[in-house]
């Protein structure tokens, strides 16, 4: 007998949730499945195939709209050298989706504390624009109207840390996705110490598996001697920190000049984050480079690489 599998184990296997799965049939007709008589999908292992290169097009950054009308050798092809040949052929034109929307559900699901409607929102925002773009056109924005809010008052630290705690599992989720090999070049990420706030820090790193390299992913709040060991004994070619908290001038002082005096001058550092500039002096005076938004990164990292 042909092997075949329902969605639930379609859904284990691509590690894709059922909704993003049913999404992807509906609005986009990315596969076709044949149904029993009580109406259930059955999938064949050519589907299996298919869903697994639409889930790898969209951890690329492609949006599943552009991608799902390809063909399967498309598809394939999508993942070698030649990107651009086969993005260039005609594809029928995708629905028009408006971020907006995703972004206005995310305020309202924040609005009444209701971590499962977030995370269903994020979901479907990638499901519809691909990681990446999810992540500059949704996320991005609703982080900024999360830190407005914060700081006129009008959400309080319940809505502050449900909203960190969701964005901070989606985005960990799409970086694990992303991962490389470890003969990729190797950066550093991490925020120093006293610096709490993770999700700079995450965004940084998947920032990074875009332009082909593989993170020592350190998380928030480290001290410099270890950031300075991990550097070292990972040999990263260059170390990202996230720099959120204002007025800690004395503890950022300290942790740039501890690196700088442990790590190989050929070791750059860069620093972003809504407070990177408050420390301007202090990191120019040791040769940190200040990103003044996500995306700044990626030239340089191409340099490097």
């Amino acid at each position: 007998m042909e092997l075949t599998y329902n969605i639930g184990t379609l859904s284990e296997l691509t590690g894709l949730s059922q909704y993003t799965i049913r999404a992807w049939e509906k609005r986009y007709h990315a596969l076709t499945p044949e149904r029993t008589e009580t109406n259930r999908r059955i999938y064949h292992p050519e589907d299996l195939e298919r869903l697994t290169l639409l889930r790898d097009g969209v951890h690329a950054g492609h949006s599943i709209g552009h991608i799902a009308p390809l063909t399967t050798n498309q598809l394939r092809a999508l993942h070698s050298p030649f990107v651009e040949t086969v993005l260039a052929e005609p594809v029928a034109s995708p629905p028009v989706e408006d971020p907006t929307a995703f972004v206005i559900s995310c305020q309202i699901a924040l609005e009444h504390l209701d971590a499962e409607a977030l995370e269903s929102a994020l979901s479907r925002a990638q499901a519809t624009f691909g990681a990446i773009e999810s992540i500059n056109r949704v996320i991005l924005p609703f982080i900024r109207i999360i830190d407005s809010k914060w700081t006129d008052g009008s959400i309080g630290i319940s809505h502050e840390h449900l909203a960190s705690s969701v964005l901070g599992s989606h985005l960990m989720s799409i970086r694990k996705m992303m991962s490389l090999p470890s003969n990729t070049p190797k950066l550093l990420v991490a925020t120093p110490a006293h610096q709490q706030h993770e999700l700079g820090a995450l965004l940084v790193a998947i920032v990074a598996a875009t332009q082909g390299w593989s993170v020592v992913y350190l998380g928030v709040n480290v001290p410099a001697r270890d950031i300075a060991n991990a550097a070292i004994q990972g040999k990263v070619k260059a170390i990202a920190l996230s720099i959120v908290t204002e007025g800690d001038e004395p503890s950022i002082r300290h942790d740039i000049t501890e690196l700088r005096h442990r790590l190989p001058a050929t070791v750059p550092i860069f620093a972003g984050g809504r407070a990177a500039n408050s420390y301007s002096g202090v990191l120019h005076q040791f040769g940190v480079q200040i990103l003044n938004d996500l995306w700044a990164l990626r030239a340089p990292l191409r340099q490097l690489a």
